[in-house]
């Protein structure tokens, strides 16, 4: 099998994200399963979880202002992946239910 089968147009790779059971009966899977996709995908700086582990170019706010075009870039491809892991975590889920936790 061709290895680029598993990528996009763009080289990137099209894991799947798992989904979580109605009941969390996979919970102990999915955890990591859903952290290595999202590596993969490059998301994993937007969903660390431990205190003071955020994207370093993740605006402090969505009012911030931001002049310097680079920094500009950065804030931008921050606010995409943010959005992006986001909407895979609510993708994985299969229940409202689980939106709580």
């Amino acid at each position: 099998m061709d290895d680029d089968t598993n990528k996009d147009a763009g080289g990137y790779s099209r894991a799947q994200f798992p989904t979580l059971k109605k009941n969390f009966e996979n919970i102990d899977m999915w955890t990591p399963q859903f952290l290595a996709t999202a590596t993969l995908k490059s998301y994993d700086l937007a969903l660390e979880y431990e205190p003071g582990m955020v994207d370093p170019d993740m605006p402090a706010s969505a009012n911030e202002v931001i002049t310097d075009p680079e920094s500009r870039k950065k804030a931008d491809k921050a606010l995409r992946r943010n959005k992006m892991a986001m909407a895979a975590l609510c993708l994985s889920f299969t229940h409202q239910r689980q939106m709580r936790i």
